[in-house]
């Protein structure tokens, strides 16, 4: 039997700057994600309805507002490079999570993860208030009792 492996989700990361965006790469496709590079002009063509979430420079306030008027369920990480932005900008990002250098592989992965399963969340929802079917509760496992009325199974 093969083991189950979820399809990797994906990431749209805007960012001009080509170390900052092989760095974010390198972390979330370690992380198990897959990877879509957008410089900011081109952040709105790039995104896309499987993307989970993205990450943008904070400097770039209007283009997250843009993404988020684009697909509102749409999880947005701010990246500050430095404590002095974080300072200086911190309070006035508008993204869903905050990522401040020096980024780390599990700081980043962890927030990331964090917003794929707020993406998650909301489609869930989406969908529910949509009139969608809910899901079926999950299994109860059997009580003594009833396991030793079922049939023995052979090997």
């Amino acid at each position: 039997m093969v083991p189950f492996r979820p399809m990797p989700q994906r990431a749209l990361v805007v960012e001009d700057s080509a170390p900052v965006a092989r760095a974010l790469r390198q972390h979330l496709e370690w992380g198990g994600f897959r990877v879509d590079l957008a410089r900011s002009g081109e952040a709105l063509g790039a995104l896309r309805p499987g993307h989970a979430f993205a990450v943008v420079r904070a400097s770039e306030g209007e283009l997250i507002g843009r993404l988020k008027d684009a697909d509102p369920l749409l999880p947005v990480v701010a990246v500050l490079l430095d404590d002095d932005q974080a300072e200086a900008e911190g309070a006035s990002v508008t993204a869903d999570g905050l990522l401040v250098g020096p980024l780390t592989r599990p700081v980043v992965v962890s927030t990331c993860r964090a917003m794929a399963r707020l993406r998650g969340q909301a489609l869930r929802l989406a969908e529910m208030e949509n009139g969608a079917p809910r899901p079926p509760p999950p299994a109860v496992p059997l009580g003594r009792r009833q396991r030793r009325s079922l049939p023995a199974v052979r090997r």
